[in-house]
């Protein structure tokens, strides 16, 4: 009698090879289309994520002022503004004009380094700058909420009814993100780098500001579509959105 075999031939041994190396490669494909899969979703949340976010911000930036007036721009490029940062009713007025009482009501307080005003009379809209804030007395608070502060500004506006703090800025569409520049200073990115720099850009118009912004076909294969941001003049009464 022939003893039993042991161990596997050549051709079974190549055989479970070429099946583990199918096994294994089909598992790297499913585990790279994964991650490819993965990126596109991550890439075109950020993408929503900062075209959502432009809409606001540009929305209620221009909703606080006037085209000419309190922003502009060239035809192609950016968008200069009066960011108003804050409000407040004048409880009184001493100095001549120079120093104004305000019930302020802001999303910051006050800065006289950097923020201007505009005060509010019978003549209209005057400016000036904000050289010096202090506390303010109680009464002002008391009788229209806020929180009362004494400004000293210049000039002096005599009658004053209504005081706006803003200051200078403008938004641009560059290094594939949204950015804000405050006066002279840097422009500091508000969104991911996921537009197209070459192709996104802010178009103001007579009757609009317009948001070209397309998405960075280099990243994750996402769509190139644009997201047409459209806000109506001389005020602002409404945003459109389209593929966004």
């Amino acid at each position: 009698m022939f003893g039993r075999k042991c161990g596997f031939t050549v051709v079974e041994t190549l055989v479970s090879l070429l099946l583990g190396f199918a096994v294994l490669s089909f598992g790297w494909g499913a585990l790279a289309h994964q991650r490819t899969v993965a990126s596109r979703l991550s890439f075109e949340m950020d993408l929503l994520s900062a075209r959502r976010l432009a809409a606001v911000v540009i929305g209620k930036e221009l909703r606080s002022g006037v085209r000419g007036r309190d922003w502009t721009g060239p035809a192609l490029g950016g968008l200069s503004l009066r960011a108003f940062r804050g409000w407040g009713p004048v409880c009184g007025s001493a100095s001549e004009g120079r120093r104004i009482v305000v019930a302020y009501h802001g999303e910051r307080a006050a800065n006289p380094v950097k923020d201007s005003v505009l005060v509010l009379t019978d003549e209209g809209w005057l400016r000036a700058d904000l050289t010096r804030r202090t506390p303010g007395p109680p009464a002002c608070e008391i009788d229209l909420g806020g929180n009362s502060e004494l400004w000293t500004i210049d000039p002096p506006i005599s009658g004053a009814l209504l005081a706006r703090v803003f200051e200078r800025g403008s938004y641009h569409v560059s290094g594939g993100a949204l950015r804000y520049r405050r006066g002279r200073g840097g422009r500091q990115p508000l969104t991911m780098d996921v537009f197209d720099h070459d192709r996104s850009n802010i178009e103001v118009r007579m009757d609009r500001v317009i948001f070209h912004l397309f998405a960075d076909g280099m990243s994750g294969g996402a769509d190139t579509s644009s997201a047409v941001l459209q806000f109506w003049t001389p005020r602002t009464v409404e945003c459109r959105l389209k593929n966004c």
